[in-house]
């Protein structure tokens, strides 16, 4: 798997530091999500570069300032331009969810149950996505592709798109880890407000 950190946005209700670097349990966010590196080929931290870490690969989306989808889209070429994902699964965290490498093994039973689903997403308790995600690299390729055809990834939000899934229909796994697919529940899409 390989793995990417988000860790961009201006910080504007932090006065400015990368939320990545806030401390909570007395080390910085990033590090605690960056616990999840043991598991990944290859790490890419999408952010400023003061965020930059040894054996990481720092980045930011261009323009910076592009939100969370164009941010995945600049990680995700980075990694192709080196080589394909090796098992084929792209994990995706936000920085600011500190314990979201625990849920990793989760995402992975979940989408290990449905094969045919294109990744696996942690919900919190609302059923609202989070960005914690476990993606088949190939369907997000697609997905970004798409969306980069009909208006472009800058300023695109990660969300559901399609129509809502019926109850059961996905694969709710430990944590609220959900299954589905790009445009069919659960997937890249909309416009940030």
């Amino acid at each position: 798997m390989d793995l990417v950190v988000l860790a961009g946005g201006a910080a504007r209700r932090l006065g400015g530091v990368a939320k990545g670097e806030v401390h909570v349990a007395g080390r910085a966010m990033l590090d605690h999500v960056l616990d999840a590196a043991g598991q990944a080929q290859r790490v890419v931290v999408v952010g400023p570069d003061e965020l930059a870490r040894p054996g990481t690969t720092t980045l930011m989306e261009h323009p910076p300032g592009g939100g969370p989808v164009a941010g995945i889209e600049a990680a995700l070429r980075h990694l192709e331009s080196e080589a394909p994902s090796p098992d084929g699964l792209v994990a995706v965290l936000a920085c600011d969810v500190p314990r979201s490498p625990r849920a990793l093994a989760g995402l992975r039973r979940a989408l290990g149950a449905r094969p045919e689903a294109d990744g696996a997403h942690l919900t919190d308790h609302e059923g609202r996505s989070q960005l914690v995600m476990l993606l088949r690299a190939a369907p997000l390729r697609s997905a970004l592709d798409r969306l980069g055809a009909e208006r472009g990834t800058w300023g695109c939000s990660v969300r559901r798109r399609g129509r809502p899934r019926p109850p059961g229909a996905g694969a709710d796994g430990p944590g609220g880890g959900r299954a589905g697919h790009p445009g069919g529940g659960g997937g890249v899409g909309g416009r940030r407000r």
